[in-house]
């Protein structure tokens, strides 16, 4: 079965936000912008989700109310966690983990304000067993605020279109592994190496 015939599936993801006021607006707003263009665009090269493939988002208010949903809902494919880089949110993550939920955390960090174009850099490593498995964004991408023709703007969204295409495809493909072309034991046979019977 390709992966278009596959049958549709709709996915929760979870933004645990704490308290109210502009700043949840804003990280609301601006990871809806980015589930939109990924539910709606894809035929586009690059971070995409299958087609088969659709998610929404929810708001909770910390890590106790995402656990929850965690434990009791299966279409969490993905949890974004604001100010919760610690020992709670830690432990959440590895939670997910077991669940082959993704993760991301916001980091207390600036984001570039360079006219560079907008890029994103994967660095292969191999982690130290303790650390958490996670994706990180800058708490600014989520909480700044939002403009209508802003280039700033678009470059957020960019950002986490690639974190939610990462977080939530991995969470569809451990569920759904790709099915082999053809089986191992269906390869004809060659009797006479790989050219076949040269006489």
């Amino acid at each position: 079965m390709s992966v278009i015939d596959r049958p549709p599936v709709e996915y929760t993801v979870i933004l645990a936000f704490p308290g109210f006021g502009e700043e949840r607006e804003h990280a609301e707003e601006i990871v809806e912008r980015a589930l939109e263009w990924l539910n709606t665009n894809k035929d586009e090269p690059g971070f995409r989700f299958a087609y088969p493939v659709s998610a929404h988002l929810e708001t909770v208010l910390n890590v106790d109310a995402t656990r929850e949903r965690v434990e009791t809902d299966d279409s969490v494919a993905m949890v974004i966690l604001h100010e919760e880089d610690d020992e709670d949110g830690h432990a959440l993550a590895r939670d997910c983990e077991e669940r082959d939920i993704a993760v991301c955390f916001t980091i207390d960090a600036p984001r570039p304000t360079d006219d560079r174009p907008p890029s994103i850099r994967f660095e292969l490593r191999k982690p130290p067993s303790d650390e958490v498995r996670a994706h990180r964004i800058c708490g600014e991408t989520l909480t700044d605020p939002i403009g209508d023709d802003d280039e700033d703007t678009g470059r957020r969204v960019w950002e986490l279109i690639a974190v939610l295409a990462l977080g939530v495809m991995e969470h569809y493909w451990r569920l759904n592994p790709p099915e082999r072309l053809f089986k191992i034991e269906e390869i004809p046979p060659q009797p006479h190496g790989p050219g076949g019977d040269k006489n």
